[in-house]
Parts: structure tokens; C-alpha cells; sequence
């Protein structure tokens, strides 16, 4: 073969090759950019002003899209004026990264974070700043609690809250509770929150589990000062075990810190002064809150209905008012799907009320903090 055919010959095969290699072995790949789903905070997002990713705003539950994996970008976070930003973690399918540390003074701090590979969520992690704030109390229980101006539905609506959300309660009223939210308060239905338990103490009973939806009422009543209530017995808090009469107004009048009857006047002979359920009564006959099945009997040991229970806590709220003739006290107390305090029981003059579901009514009624 002459020379030239022979070069020629050498090139084409060359060319050849080249031809099948494949494209992606000759070019890098760039990683495929994130998206940040918004923020979370454990002490609840209406402490958290504004965040923002390289000077852009990002929504708590919206989306910020384009973010490059392994590039490192500026987050600003600005509180109110009770807390302050002191660290966050990108969480990617629920679990957490590093800690970014945050560094700045007053309620706008700044600091370097890290984009993960994969789309994730903000986890800001407050401090308080002021010897006056407060710690939340309660956890909202529904998936969406407005927030209102006043206690009312018929006041405006200035923002919203999601189930699990830790709010400040600083006072309650006819059923609603004032919370501390953004850099003011805002009004919310109090059937829809539940007092935070102390978790880290001892749960007393075998027959009480953490997933019981009665289990922070059961710790609440157990620990709370003046003590709501024991158990049947050391080990047992009897949650089925219905109620009597003189057991839930002294359930009652616990809860509102064992007040003192301004008349030791007692025409009921069935109510003796050495009982446990003596002053309750009297107290709660005092307010209008019950009365008895006659005018010389209270019958304390006869078994309550919840038709009873909520009717003794509506009076509570709302002095003056019956509730039992006109049903009043039964809408009072059931929540969107028509039950009472969210708990699946029937409210009626027939019903037994079981120990858990008082302590329940009680507990999610703003008796509890």
C-alpha cells in the first residue's frame, strides 16, 4: 500500500472510533439544581419574620427553586423582638444536616449555608432574647387554626397556623385563647390546642400510652398544681371508668385552682362536710354551674353523662348562661365535624363520660394553662 493511502487509511479508523464513543464520556455532568420547600421553626414560624436566600425572600410553605447542590449561599433570618435566630439545618426527606451557625445583632442575623443534594426544608433554631419571653404552652391540634384579631369568628382573620405548632397562650376567654403571635397577639379557638405535657416526667400509669389521644390530658390532670386528679389506684388511671357527679365538679373546680365557697351554707344531706367533693360542690352551686337533682340532694355519686360534663364547663366559661335547654353548651364545644372537643363521643343526658373524657373536656377546654 502506498504511503498516502496507508495515512489516510490510519485517519479514518481513528475517526471511526472517536465516532462511538459515547457523548457523556467526553462531557462532565452538573449536578441537577434543588428546590428549598420553605422553612420550619419548632417554637412556630409566627416568631419568624422574614428569610431569605441571597437576598430573596423564601415563603414558609412555598417554594425557592434553582439552587445549585455544594455552592454555599447567604440565608438572613429576622424574628420578632422575643427571639433570635441562632443556628439552621437544611432537612432533606425529613432528616437533618450540619448546623449552620447564624451571627449577627438584634432580630436580623446572617450567616453560610451549604445547598444539599436533594430539595429541602429550612429548620431554624431560635433563643429566647428577653427575660419576659415566654415559653409556648400549647401545641395546635388541627391541620389549619386561623388566627383572629379578637375572640370571635366574627373578627378579621390576620393569619393562620398548622397542626403541631407551639403557641404562647397569655390568656383565655369564653373559649378562645389570646397567643402571642408575630410581634403582637392573635386570637384562636381553644378547642384546637393542647397543653404541652411535661415529658420528662414519669408516667404513672399502665394503662395510659403515649399514643392515646388522651395521654397529654391524663399527664396534665396527674401533674398540674393544685392536681387535677390521681388514678383509680397507683398504677391505674381507669380511662373507661365512667364519672360521678362529685368527681367531675371537683375534676372542675381543681383545674380552677381549688377556689374558696364564699358560703359554707350546704342544704344538700347527701353532700357531708368530710367529703373529698365537699367544697366543690358548694362552689359549683355557688357559680350556677349545677345544681341538684333536688333541693336536699346532689346525688355526688350518681354516674355523670357528657351531656353533664360539657354543660358544667360551658357555665364555667360563661356565668349566667344554662346551655342545657337551649343545646348552646353542646355547639360551644363541638368542633367543625360536630364533636365535642375533637373526641368521638356522643353528647346527650344518656352517655356516661369515662374519666379520660373529662379530663380531655377540661384540658382542651382552656383550663389548662
Amino acid at each position: 500500500m502506498k504511503p498516502g493511502k496507508l495515512i489516510f487509511s490510519l485517519l479514518l479508523s481513528l475517526a471511526l472510533m472517536v465516532s462511538v464513543i459515547p457523548m457523556f464520556a467526553l462531557t462532565a455532568s452538573a449536578a441537577e439544581p434543588v428546590t428549598c420547600t420553605g422553612f420550619e421553626c419548632a417554637e412556630g414560624v409566627s416568631h419568624i419574620k422574614s428569610v431569605k436566600l441571597n437576598g430573596t425572600t423564601v415563603a414558609s410553605v412555598d417554594s425557592f427553586s434553582g439552587l445549585v447542590p455544594g455552592t454555599n449561599v447567604t440565608l438572613t433570618v429576622e424574628t420578632d423582638d422575643l427571639y433570635q435566630a441562632q443556628s439552621v439545618q437544611t432537612r432533606v426527606s425529613g432528616t437533618d444536616s450540619a448546623i449552620f451557625p447564624l451571627a449577627g445583632e438584634g432580630s436580623t442575623v446572617t450567616g453560610a449555608i451549604t445547598i444539599p443534594e436533594g430539595d429541602f426544608t429550612i429548620r431554624i433554631n431560635l433563643k429566647a432574647v428577653k427575660e419576659d419571653a415566654k415559653e409556648p404552652t400549647h401545641t395546635v391540634n388541627t391541620n389549619a387554626l386561623n388566627v383572629r384579631q379578637g375572640p370571635g369568628t366574627d373578627q378579621p382573620q390576620i393569619g393562620g397556623l398548622t397542626r403541631g405548632t407551639k403557641v404562647t397562650v397569655v390568656e383565655t376567654q369564653n373559649g378562645w385563647a389570646k397567643i402571642i403571635y408575630g410581634n403582637g397577639y392573635g386570637w384562636v379557638d381553644s378547642h384546637y390546642l393542647d397543653a404541652i405535657s411535661n415529658t420528662d416526667k414519669p408516667n404513672p400509669f399502665q394503662d395510659v400510652f403515649v399514643n392515646d389521644f388522651y395521654y397529654d390530658a391524663v399527664m396534665w390532670a396527674y401533674y398540674a398544681e393544685p392536681q387535677v386528679t390521681t388514678g383509680i389506684d397507683a398504677t391505674h388511671f381507669g380511662p373507661v371508668t365512667p364519672v360521678t357527679r362529685g368527681q367531675a365538679v371537683t375534676f372542675l373546680w381543681r383545674s380552677e385552682g381549688c377556689p374558696e365557697p364564699k358560703s359554707t351554707n350546704n342544704h344538700f344531706k347527701d353532700v357531708p362536710s368530710g367529703e373529698y367533693y365537699y367544697k366543690a360542690v358548694l362552689w359549683a352551686e355557688e357559680k350556677g354551674i349545677t345544681n341538684g337533682i333536688s333541693e336536699t340532694e346532689f346525688a355526688p355519686d350518681n354516674t355523670l353523662t357528657t351531656k353533664h360534663i360539657i354543660t358544667f364547663l360551658y357555665r364555667t366559661k360563661n356565668p349566667g348562661q344554662d346551655g342545657w335547654k337551649d343545646g348552646a353548651a353542646a355547639k360551644w364545644a363541638a368542633d367543625s365535624q360536630g364533636r365535642p372537643f375533637g373526641m368521638d363521643i356522643t353528647v346527650n343526658e344518656w352517655t356516661p363520660c369515662p374519666r379520660c373524657g373529662v379530663v380531655v373536656f377540661i384540658h382542651r377546654a382552656g383550663f389548662a394553662g
